[in-house]
Formats: structure tokens, C-alpha cells, sequence
């Protein structure tokens, strides 16, 4: 059974071939079925680099525990203008949060993106934002940073 599937929610890596020892990384798809609405976002690669660090710090705070700065993380509702507050990357994620005896919990997070692909917004849950980073890791580790014993290679800087 695909994660797609048990999750709900998927990402894979869409690549052209080259003439280096790997493919290059053209954009990457994300897929979500949630309460909020069904959707696919597509990321091209900086955008994958911004959305998977956003997400880094959602998952820390609201996921892991973290919770230093978790009250200053998030908004209650998506901007009704949030179309027009993409990042320089094209792309954006908000934390959806409520507050619960005092704390702020996670509902949702939302992200979007500005790609002739497949523009967003797409609504994960919690546990569909932890598997989505996960999945943007690995992704962007495989295809954005040189995977070879030594880190980066000069020859390919």
C-alpha cells in the first residue's frame, strides 16, 4: 500500500536526465487529500529548499517539542490575501493553529506556491506535514546537495 494511500499525502521528484553521474531536479509534486480540500502544489527546486526549511520549523516546534517560539509560530486562519504573500521563492507555508488550554496546537499547515505546474493552496495535517518533511529531505538531499564520501565536491561547485 502506497503512503499516498495510508497518509494521505505524497511527494516525489520529477528530474530530466544529464550528462553528470545524476539527474537535475526539475520541480517536485506534492500531493494531499484532507478534510480542508484535495490538491497538488508543485515546488521548483529553490521553492523545495524554502518550503522543506519552513517546515523544519513547524515540525520542530508544534511536532518535536520545541516549543520556545511555538507561540509566536502560525496564524489562526489563512490571510484572505495570502495569494499576494509568497516569499521571493514564489512560495508559501502557514502553520494554521489554535489555542488549547493555553497552548497553541497545530491544525494544519497550508502551503502554495506560484508554479505554471500547479499552483496551491494544499492543507496537510500534522502528521501529513512530518511525513511530507521527511519526504522533502530526502529529495532535496538526494538531488540538491552532492552525495559523496568527503561532502560537496569542489569540482562540482
Amino acid at each position: 500500500m502506497s503512503t499516498l494511500h495510508k497518509i494521505k499525502a505524497e511527494a516525489w521528484p520529477i528530474a530530466r536526465p544529464s550528462t553528470s553521474h545524476r539527474p537535475i531536479l526539475e520541480k517536485i509534486v506534492i500531493e494531499s487529500h484532507h478534510p480542508g480540500g484535495n490538491g497538488v502544489v508543485t515546488l521548483g527546486p529553490d521553492q523545495s529548499l524554502y518550503v522543506h526549511s519552513r517546515l523544519s520549523s513547524i515540525v520542530s516546534a508544534f511536532l518535536r517539542g520545541h516549543d520556545s517560539y511555538v507561540r509566536n509560530l502560525g496564524v489562526e486562519q489563512l490571510p484572505i490575501d495570502h495569494e499576494h504573500e509568497l516569499s521571493a521563492s514564489g512560495a508559501k507555508v502557514w502553520p494554521i493553529r489554535h489555542v488549547s488550554n493555553g497552548v497553541p496546537v497545530l491544525e494544519k499547515v497550508v502551503i502554495e506556491s506560484n508554479h505554471p505546474d500547479g499552483h496551491g493552496p494544499i492543507s496537510l495535517s500534522p502528521e501529513q506535514t512530518d511525513y511530507i518533511y521527511r519526504r522533502l529531505t530526502q529529495i532535496n538531499l538526494a538531488f540538491l546537495h552532492e552525495n559523496v564520501w568527503g561532502g560537496e565536491s569542489s569540482i562540482g561547485q
